[in-house]
Formats: structure tokens, C-alpha cells, sequence
């Protein structure tokens, strides 16, 4: 019998980088401009219930934006920047590309090793 290794990745910040305060402030350079206001903006921003929802693809993207720019008073086109641009701003991790490629080498000489990754993003 031969077991088979199952590895499983996160995507945020394990995969590809997810730095919410450099985000926010990028987008909200006011809102943001201290460390302090970065980092309370990024809690009201992201772990919200609205911004849970949308992770957890019950609340459609349209309905966030406009729900966080009413709750904190951001401007809504920035807001959709921010939510519709998320993707582009995801970028590979240099470490974890290469041990992902040492993995893959392995795994073509072992196919019971299985590389997965797993994530709330929508």
C-alpha cells in the first residue's frame, strides 16, 4: 500500500505576498499615511463582516465596495480600485517559488507527493 503526501499552501502571504496596510495605503494615502492609521484602517477595512462575507463569496464585490466606502467614508472609486486591483497586487513570493519548484522536481519522480493550495480569496 502506498501513501501519498498531500502538501497544502495558503495563498495570502505563503504564496504570494498580502501586505494590507501597503495596500491601503497606496490607495488611502491620507487615511493611511502613519503606521498607526494604516493598520487600523486595514482591521476596519478587512476584518469586517462585510469583507468576511465577500472572502467567503456570499456577498457579490460590488455590494462590498460600496458597503466599506458608506461604513468608513473612503471614496468609492478608490475603493473599487483597491477591491478590483487585489489581483494584480498579488505577486509570487520569491522563496516559496523556488521551494515549490524543488517540490515539483520531487513530485515527478514521486507521484504520491500532491501539491495543493487552499484559500478564501474570491
Amino acid at each position: 500500500m502506498s501513501l501519498a503526501l498531500n502538501l497544502v499552501f495558503d495563498l495570502g502571504a505563503v504564496l504570494v505576498q498580502w501586505q494590507p496596510q501597503d495596500l491601503l495605503r497606496q490607495h488611502f494615502p491620507h487615511e493611511a499615511a502613519s503606521p498607526e492609521q494604516a493598520k487600523a484602517l486595514a482591521g476596519d477595512f478587512f476584518h469586517h463582516a462585510d469583507w468576511m462575507s465577500f472572502d467567503r463569496g456570499t456577498l457579490p464585490m460590488d455590494s462590498v465596495i460600496a458597503r466599506t466606502g458608506e461604513r468608513l467614508g473612503l471614496p468609492g472609486p478608490a475603493v473599487a480600485s483597491l477591491v478590483t486591483g487585489i489581483g494584480d497586487y498579488l505577486t509570487a513570493l520569491p522563496d516559496t517559488v523556488a521551494l515549490l519548484a524543488k517540490l515539483r522536481a520531487l513530485r515527478a519522480r514521486d507521484s504520491s507527493i500532491r501539491l495543493y493550495y487552499l484559500s478564501n480569496m474570491p
